[in-house]
């Protein structure tokens, strides 16, 4: 977040973090998706006896190889040429690095973008060669994983 809030309004990162200690430091619990969030949670001073590990988990009966769907995702131009899907999966929003992933010169590859968020409109005008499936959920979801060949998770670094 503080990255973000720099980026976006130009809020300095240490300012922030005494915002955000403060509004947790009544917390009994803060929680963290990783190990690595919560070491630094703890570089930036919070309490490490209130961090807590919320971690994530697939739902395995979902989420499983499936058959590919061409229809709409589309791996080949028609002649024999085949082009491997890159997707990004998640919030399209400034800190989220998308526009690193986009703008990669990737030939011979189709980029896909499944998500939503303040960002969208202007990603697409700026990269309209990606192709945008919007928020996905449920089986659509699960099968627009299992087309994929590789899945990013773009992110400019909070220094």
């Amino acid at each position: 977040m503080a990255g973000y809030l720099n980026k976006k309004i130009f809020v300095p990162q240490w300012m922030t973090w005494i915002w955000l200690r403060s509004i947790n430091s009544k917390s009994s619990s803060v929680m963290a998706t990783t190990h690595s969030n919560r070491q630094m949670l703890i570089e930036h001073g919070f309490d490490p006896k209130t961090l807590r590990i919320w971690g994530r988990g697939v739902d395995l009966e979902m989420y499983h190889p499936r058959a590919p769907d061409p229809l709409k995702f589309p791996k080949t131009d028609g002649v024999g040429n085949f082009y491997p899907i890159i997707m990004y999966v998640g919030r399209i929003s400034a800190e989220k690095g998308i526009d690193d992933f986009l703008k990669l010169p990737l030939l011979g590859y189709t980029k896909y973008v499944v998500g939503d968020g303040p960002e969208l409109p202007s990603i697409q005008l700026q990269y309209p060669n990606a192709t945008y499936l919007g928020a996905l959920s449920g089986n659509e979801l699960a099968t627009a994983y299992s087309n994929a060949d590789v899945v990013v998770f773009p992110r400019y670094a909070e220094h």
